[in-house]
């Protein structure tokens, strides 16, 4: 209960309604305005007035017609807009027969006007409750509009999507040097293996039995024809010696020289590939910082987002009750100024009354457009919002990137959320933020339910989206469904259809909720 606030919705029917004399009750038990009586009126002079006014008409269906309005008006179960139509019934009859049946000109003329006490009675009444109409919109409103979004954390939801792009950009980098690396040791590997084949053929394989350069050949490998007359001379003897010793010098020289240079390449190889390595597990301590910052940035929000959560559940509850209200309002708007109008006519026809050609002047009062008189213009409703009372900024979008940021670090709903779309090879790293998987408040602790828990920091039931206290689990533990974020499957077509998509199968994706969704990655 709000101090000061009309309560609306208490009664069993709508106002309107309901009979004069208990509206008037229930005005005065509401603490609303003081209103003058009707059934007060109807009970001292005017009433009066009108029992001595039929008693002296001289037709008798005027004075049934008398007595019939006079009965009709003393029960207290007419509304306003029966009470309008019968007084206006009534008048009509009264007019034609005064000519007909000669009733005393003055007699009518009284009768109609005993009437006219009523009739402002009536346009208070009508009045009073234009302004009341008034104040529930009014405080339809001002509810809604109090609606605050207050929070203030040390941690702002842009600053979370700043880390988070940091956060990315650091894996998407650390990424790419780890496949630079990778790309780096290939080439490190291959020329390891020409190393050692440059190493087995200058030093030979002692297992495998293969002689390198570098070994002294046989004995058997000096030898040579003992037999005089197969050299012609002592030059072919010295010459045979000098080309093989100097081939097998020459294969010597080449042999380690490739040796040297297959080291040298390898040692410079591995020497880039140590120093990308480097690089790559320095930007992965970084990442792993970011990352931490970003949860940790996570805890904190966390911890301020009831705040949040009470706000939009506010701005739901608040903003579809003021639309309620301006609905009925509009209603009930139309039907006063109908009223209004109703007793302007009936006003004009209590003057003619005592005038000459009476019938003609009831007919002109019965057509006569009273929607511009200033009585029912005064009427009109402010409706909001207005340049004066805008609407206010809708904050449940901001809300709805605290509810993201708000999940738990450590949990695969935050992994999903935040970590989506990383680099196969740059994953994040284990969590280490303070509150890292913490378990509670939970629907998976608390349990799913439509009861209220006072207890409990935050509900299960489905009642919770609309007053903002649904714990982070809820949609998923519960298996609910978010009336804010409700990007749903609508059709699916896995054979395709003609004129779309040229053919192929497709899905169709629909939002039903009212918040804006980023369907980038899925």
């Amino acid at each position: 209960l709000i101090e000061d606030s009309v309560l609306c919705g208490v009664c069993p029917r709508p106002l309107r309604d309901t009979p004069i004399i208990m509206k008037q009750a229930m005005f005065a038990a509401a603490g609303a305005l003081l209103l003058s009586s009707a059934d007060a009126v109807m009970e001292s002079a005017s009433h009066l007035a009108v029992l001595k006014a039929h008693s002296q008409l001289k037709s008798s269906l005027a004075a049934d017609a008398a007595r019939e309005l006079h009965s009709m008006l003393s029960s207290g179960k007419m509304s306003i807009p029966l009470s309008l139509t019968a007084i206006q019934t009534t008048l009509v009859k009264m007019s034609k027969n005064a000519a007909e049946n000669g009733d005393d000109p003055v007699s009518v003329e009284d009768f109609a006007k005993s009437i006219e006490p009523l009739l402002y009675s009536m346009q208070d009444t009508i009045i009073s409750e234009n302004n009341l109409t008034q104040q529930t919109l009014d405080n339809a409103w001002n509810t809604f509009t109090a609606c605050s979004f207050d929070f203030t954390g040390s941690s702002q939801f842009e600053d979370l999507k700043s880390l988070e792009g940091n956060h990315r950009s650091c894996r998407e980098e650390e990424g790419k040097q780890l496949t630079a690396l990778e790309a780096c040791r290939v080439v490190q590997e291959a020329k390891e293996a020409a190393l050692k084949e440059a190493k087995e053929d200058f030093h030979g394989d002692d297992v495998r039995g293969i002689k390198g350069k570098n070994d002294l050949p046989e004995l058997s490998f000096c030898d040579y024809e003992q037999d005089p007359n197969y050299w012609s001379n002592p030059k072919e003897y010295l010459s045979y010696f000098e080309n093989k010793f100097g081939q097998m010098l020459s294969d010597w020289r080449d042999s380690r020289d490739t040796l040297m240079d297959k080291q040298n390449e390898t040692n410079a190889q591995t020497a880039l590939c140590d120093d990308k390595e480097a690089a790559w597990k320095a930007q992965k301590g970084d990442c792993n910082e970011f990352q931490k910052t970003l949860e940790n940035e996570a805890c904190d929000v966390l911890t301020h987002n009831t705040a949040c959560r009470s706000y939009t559940g506010c701005y739901n509850r608040e903003w579809k009750n003021y639309e309620a209200t301006e609905k009925a309002v509009t209603v009930q708007s139309a039907e006063q100024s109908a009223e209004m109008q109703g007793t302007l006519k009936i006003l004009c026809m209590i003057q003619e009354f005592g005038k000459p050609d009476l019938s003609h002047k009831i007919q002109e009062c019965l057509a006569t457009d009273y929607s511009s008189n200033p009585s029912v213009t005064s009427l009109t409703l402010t409706f909001y919002p207005t340049a004066e009372n805008p609407m206010p900024e809708d904050q449940r979008a901001t809300c709805a990137e605290a509810s993201k940021a708000s999940m738990i670090p450590g949990t695969l709903a935050f992994d999903n959320t935040h970590y989506w779309g990383l680099p196969d090879n740059a994953q994040e790293g284990n969590c280490s933020a303070s509150c890292c998987g913490y378990a509670e408040p939970t629907c998976k602790s608390y349990s799913c339910g439509e009861e209220y828990h006072k207890e409990n920091l935050c509900q299960c039931n489905s009642g919770c989206e609309e007053h903002g206290d649904c714990c982070w689990d809820y949609y998923d533990t519960c298996n609910a469904t978010s009336t804010e974020f409700n990007v749903v499957l609508s059709e699916v077509a896995w054979q395709g259809a003609d004129g779309v998509c040229e053919g192929a199968d497709w899905i169709e994706l629909h939002n039903a909720g009212y918040v804006t969704r980023d369907i980038k990655g899925w």
